[in-house]
């Protein structure tokens, strides 16, 4: 019966680092239009990126110069900005922070 108490315990840890090592995935903002950051229907995946572990990515998905609204503190590890065309970050409340 011990190999299978181990054989457990190592699942279980695997598990566990897993869990661990995807929470802090990229989220993408996938809408091409001017809204609110803390809809989660603005992100890929449907969640909004705010913890420290967080990634946004700002990317290709505009067509032309876009504002995203921030009502509420958020906090993220990185923010990434990548198109020609301008996101413009709007604080109405809240922070954008670290």
């Amino acid at each position: 019966m011990q190999p299978d108490a181990n054989i457990f315990r190592r699942l279980l840890f695997a598990g566990a680092f897993f869990a661990l090592a995807t929470s802090g995935f990229c989220q993408t903002w996938i809408k091409d239009a001017s809204l609110n950051w803390g809809s989660g229907a603005n992100w890929s995946g449907g969640t909004v990126p705010d913890n420290a572990g967080a990634s946004a990515t700002l990317g290709s998905i505009i067509t032309a110069a876009r504002t995203i609204t921030v009502n509420n503190d958020i906090s993220l590890g990185t923010l990434t900005i990548d198109n020609a065309n301008n996101y413009t970050l709007s604080k109405t409340g809240g922070v954008l922070g670290r």
